[in-house]
């Protein structure tokens, strides 16, 4: 999948969550959205594969918090094979 493709995905599903999520405060709509995406990442990758996807996901934002240019994610999916994780 390209960037546009992450981007576009992203764009769209933030939007979704601005919208349909009026009635929650943004702690319990980010709650929502992070078991909402264990839960799919579970179902169709495993559990191993998720929360090394995870750690990756929280590794690549305390470096760019941290003004480590290299960091990007863009890189986020390299090394995941789809096919190898399920």
């Amino acid at each position: 999948m390209s960037n546009v493709m992450y981007d576009d995905f992203y764009k769209q599903l933030k939007e979704f969550v601005n919208e349909s999520s009026k009635e929650l405060t943004p702690p319990e709509a980010s709650v929502v959205m992070i078991r909402v995406a264990l839960e799919h990442g579970c179902e169709s990758m495993g559990v191993n594969s998720t929360v090394y996807m995870m750690s990756k996901l929280l590794s690549i934002t305390l470096g760019i918090m941290a003004g480590d240019e290299s960091s990007s994610f863009e890189d986020l999916m390299e090394g995941f094979d789809y096919e190898t994780m399920h």
